[in-house]
């Protein structure tokens, strides 16, 4: 069984340099610190990482099948580019896998899987910006749940113990979501 400690992100405009380094580890690709992917990608305080460069930076680096709008089809490993409902500013997650109630994803900020549900995904998965439906990277390999243990490992982040569990923060995200979609 694979363990990995996905990355936490070091500031509030740092989540796509996280993702891209969690996306490395899954993949077994090359590892880069937050502070050199942020110079490498010209991100700003204000705007964070740019889907453009974000793309282009993946497609040198990782196995990118595809990016832009309405690529992914909900299966296999991801960078997704959402509205984060708690601050309704643009972040950026890793979308890991597909269960029946909607997509489990790493989400960098609070160093967690989080439970995106079917009907967001459908109805108000955008960027922060509101330019961008349903953005997203999509990588060639998928994430398999029962060949990994992502959580396992998240104490060593300074988590307690119990929230390792995926779903912990289900509840807690469904409330912000229902809060802030209608």
């Amino acid at each position: 069984m694979t363990r990995w400690v996905l990355p936490r992100q070091k500031t509030v405009y740092s989540c796509g340099a996280a993702c891209i380094r969690a996306v490395s580890q899954i993949v077994d690709g090359p590892r880069w610190s937050e502070d050199d992917l942020l110079r490498l990608l010209d991100a700003s305080p204000v705007c964070g990482i740019e889907n453009d460069r974000l793309s282009e930076f993946c497609g040198h680096h990782l196995p990118v099948v595809t990016s832009g709008e309405d690529v992914w089809d909900g299966e296999g490993l991801a960078i997704l580019n959402i509205r984060n409902p708690l601050s309704d500013v643009g972040h950026y997650v890793v979308a890991l896998h597909r269960r029946s109630d909607g997509v489990l994803a790493y989400c960098p900020y609070f160093a967690r899987t989080i439970l995106l549900p079917d009907w967001w995904l459908k109805h108000k998965w955008v960027s922060g910006c509101e330019l961008y439906r349903r953005w997203s990277i999509v990588f060639g390999r998928a994430w398999n749940p029962e060949d990994s243990a992502i959580g396992e490992a998240w104490p060593e982040l300074g988590l307690a113990e119990g929230e390792a569990n995926p779903l912990f923060l289900q509840r807690s995200v469904h409330r912000f979501l229902d809060r802030w979609c209608c």
